[in-house]
């Protein structure tokens, strides 16, 4: 794969070949793509450089992407991935209203986006992706946890963090609630093991969730 190249200006691409940082960037890709189970087709929102694909591309037989990007930017990606094939679908969408029939993708996976909507846009967002996914399919999301040690690590990288993350951990959680159940939960933490559970040192959450069923 060629170098992968940032999507529109607030792309954290810069930052995974950081010192230190770059490891928790990675880390929290790692993570959520674990806990994607593989199927016929999955949706990617906020896809970003494309971190994802290589990997996606081995689970899923089809892997899709929608990005809050002029089509020119995603054919840049589509390019420098060397991935823009049958089984790659990359397209301008919004996750409001996702361009995409019902019952369509087994996981919807959405990596450092949630945070960046307001608490009562949540809900229209997971409805939406309540509405793609099949009958048993999967939401998969990370987000940032709001504490004293991310602020602090997001001032470092010269960024007032609190201008882009309008949600935290905990409002996305209880909006997707509405529509999902939670399957999962994983915390990254900072300079201790993940394994020990932490409100202090905790930097990232993954979560997996299940679709929910109409009620008969």
């Amino acid at each position: 794969m060629k170098k992968l190249i940032p999507i529109g200006e607030t792309d954290p691409i810069k930052y995974y070949s950081w010192p230190i940082f770059g490891k928790y960037y990675w880390d929290r890709v790692r993570i959520a793509l674990e806990k994607c189970n593989g199927g016929n087709r999955i949706l990617e929102i906020g896809f970003g450089s494309g971190v994802t694909f290589p990997h996606l591309l081995k689970k899923y037989k089809k892997v899709y992407g929608i990005e809050y990007q002029h089509p020119k930017d995603i054919s840049k990606i589509k390019e420098y991935t060397m991935l823009a094939g049958p089984n790659m679908h990359l397209s301008s969408g919004d996750a409001f209203l996702i361009p995409f029939e019902k019952n369509a993708f087994d996981t919807v996976l959405l990596i450092s986006v949630l945070e960046h909507f307001t608490p009562n846009h949540l809900y229209d967002v997971f409805k939406e992706i309540h509405r793609v996914l099949v009958p048993g399919g999967k939401l998969v999301y990370g987000v940032p946890i709001d504490n004293l040690i991310t602020q602090i690590g997001f001032r470092m990288l010269v960024t007032n963090i609190k201008h882009y993350h309008l949600s935290n951990e905990q409002q996305v959680a209880t909006a997707a609630s509405n529509n999902f159940s939670l399957l999962e939960k994983d915390r990254m933490n900072l300079l201790i093991p993940n394994s020990i559970k932490s409100k202090i040192f905790a930097i990232y959450e993954v979560c997996k969730w299940g679709k929910k069923q109409p009620h008969k």
